[in-house]
């Protein structure tokens, strides 16, 4: 039985082709796409629709910048992010990770890039709605 579905058309911002999620009654997404970067490019729509405060919280927590939105108790914990931060060479990091990888990550973050301070896009509705987000 499907409680929710949401369709995707291609486009400029969107996926390449068109894209649907039905989501059944229990809650659970299920992702049809035509390639493999149109299902990652899903998967990231999806995880944004249902997370997208926590993906803009572990964002700002690995670069080292919660004290600018939650004050000076978070100084501390900016500090030793900014000191671990990864300076390498990503191209090798990149390698390290398989000849795929940055395609499949690039495709992932693609919409949550896309909708970061602004409501989604594609007439799909959030489900909860966070506060603010502030780059």
């Amino acid at each position: 039985m499907q409680k929710e579905r949401i369709n995707l058309p291609a486009g400029r911002s969107g996926p390449g082709s068109a894209c649907r999620i039905l989501i059944d009654a229990y809650g659970i997404p299920h992702l049809y796409a035509a390639n493999e970067a149109d299902l990652f490019f899903l998967q990231g729509f999806n995880a944004a629709r249902d997370r997208l405060w926590q993906i803009d919280l572990w964002y700002k927590r690995g670069l080292g910048r919660l004290a600018a939105n939650f004050g000076e108790a978070y100084l501390v914990h900016d500090i030793a992010a900014r000191k671990i931060l990864y300076r390498g060479d990503l191209d090798k990091e990149w390698a390290a990770y398989g000849p795929d990888a940055k395609a499949i990550f690039g495709a992932f973050g693609r919409p949550n890039s896309s909708i970061r301070g602004q409501s989604l896009t594609f007439g799909a509705p959030m489900r909860r709605s966070p506060c603010a987000f502030m780059a």
